[in-house]
């Protein structure tokens, strides 16, 4: 007499799957990746460049530290 088959699992998806759930960790990888660029972009948290009134302006300007026509850095319409 044969020996009888082996039992099926209760449950298909049960046990160690054969390869990594890859769908899942493309996900968590674009979740961290757009937190992080949250987090470490320059405007973030205050970090980013200073926006200026007209009276702290004019206070830089007559204390002489604006400059002027500089060849290094020249001034440009944003």
């Amino acid at each position: 007499m044969p020996p009888s088959p082996p039992r099926p699992p209760k449950f298909p998806g049960s046990g160690r799957p054969e390869s990594p759930n890859w769908g899942v960790w493309v996900m968590v990888l674009l979740i961290v990746g757009v937190l992080a660029f949250g987090f470490f972009t320059p405007e973030s948290f205050g970090l980013g460049p200073r926006k200026e009134n007209l009276e702290s302006f004019e206070a830089q300007y007559k204390a002489g530290r604006v400059v002027l026509n500089d060849p290094k850095a020249p001034w440009k319409w944003c």
